[in-house]
C-alpha cells in the first residue's frame, strides 16, 4: 500500500489529515497561480463495482468511499480557500450516472483512452471543461 493512502486511510475518523493536507494543498495552489497558472482540481468520482480482473488488492482499496468522500472535500475547501486562484472540474457530478459504464471504465476505476475520443463522455467532458474554465479565465483579465 503507497504510503499516502496508508496515513489517509489511518486518519479517516479525525480532522487531522485535513488539517495538514489542506494547507499542503492551499500552498501548492498559491505557488502555482503565483507563477501564472490556472490551477484545475478535479475531484474524484465514485467508482464502480464493474470486474475487478487485474486489479491489485491495493487499489481495488482505492474504492472506499470514505476515501473518496475525504479527497473531494479536501478538494472543495482548497478550491473554496482560492476563489480566483483555484477551479474545479466535477468530474464526481459528472460521472454520477456514468458510475458501472464499462465503455468508459471497463474495470470501474481506470480510463478507457483507448476509445475514440469524440465518442467518448469523460473526454468530451473533460475537454469542454478545461475549455470552459479557460474562458473564463480568459476574460478575467479584461474586466
Amino acid at each position: 500500500m503507497r504510503p499516502l493512502r496508508r496515513i489517509v486511510e489511518s486518519h479517516l475518523s479525525t480532522r487531522r489529515i485535513e488539517d495538514t493536507a489542506i494547507p499542503v494543498h492551499v500552498i501548492a495552489t498559491d505557488a502555482l497561480s503565483e507563477a501564472g497558472a490556472l490551477v484545475v482540481w478535479v475531484n474524484v468520482p465514485a467508482l464502480g463495482g464493474t470486474s475487478t480482473s487485474g486489479i491489485t488488492a491495493s487499489l481495488d482499496s482505492a474504492r472506499n468511499p470514505e476515501l473518496i468522500g475525504l479527497m473531494n472535500r479536501l478538494i472543495f475547501e482548497v478550491v473554496a480557500e482560492r476563489p480566483g486562484d483555484a477551479m474545479l472540474i466535477d468530474m464526481a457530478d459528472f460521472m454520477a450516472p456514468h458510475i458501472d459504464d464499462t465503455v468508459i471504465r471497463p474495470d470501474g476505476l481506470h480510463y478507457n483512452w483507448k476509445i475514440d475520443p469524440a465518442g467518448n463522455p469523460a473526454s468530451a467532458y473533460l475537454k469542454s471543461e478545461i475549455v470552459r474554465l479557460f474562458d473564463i479565465r480568459w476574460a478575467s483579465f479584461f474586466q
